[in-house]
């Protein structure tokens, strides 16, 4: 956050570019010398580091909302911390703006069953209105689209997951 308030004290913005995964929980360090510079046990590669793919600045002007699309990993992990960065992570100059993490349980499974899509609100009522934008990748803005467009076409029909639920509705019902 200091990066932002100092970036919005000379008129300039901190965009954010990245969202970077990690397996390590803990409290992150509120302020002060304890600072991060980056995730206690970060996941390597495209499993963990993805451009954001949609997302932008809240209408209150205090946080943001960005997504990214994660490819399937080769072995599934427990997230339990997550990087919003302003440039890609260990690239000179890029900046770890944020951190979320918790103590127990994991934040989720990162699954092995496909490509996954993560979307996150940040709302920050410490920083000026402007000083945080979001930098959408184009390529990865047009994977989220058709991603979504498949998940309503499933939505829209009968699938196994509709049998399923009216399955086990009819199996329980009068029984509670």
């Amino acid at each position: 956050m200091a990066a932002a308030i100092a970036a919005a004290g000379n008129g300039l913005s901190l965009a954010i570019t990245h969202l970077q995964l990690g397996t390590g929980t803990y409290v992150p360090a509120a302020s002060g010398s304890n600072v991060q510079a980056a995730l206690v046990a970060p996941v390597s590669g495209v499993y963990g580091v993805q451009p954001i793919a949609g997302g932008g600045v809240l209408p209150s002007g205090f946080g943001f909302q960005v997504s990214a699309l994660f490819p399937e990993p080769v072995a599934a992990f427990f997230v339990g911390e997550i990087g919003f960065w302003a440039g890609a992570p260990g690239a000179p100059g890029s900046t770890l703006f944020a951190v979320y993490s918790q103590t127990t349980p994991f934040i989720w499974r990162a699954p092995m069953s496909g490509d996954y899509a993560a979307t996150f609100v940040v709302a920050i009522n410490a920083l000026p209105p402007g000083s945080v934008t979001v930098t959408v990748d184009p390529m990865q803005s047009l994977a989220i689209a058709a991603m979504n467009t498949l998940i309503l076409e499933h939505s829209g029909s009968l699938s196994a997951h509709d049998y399923a639920a009216s399955r086990t509705r009819r199996m329980f019902r009068g029984s509670f």
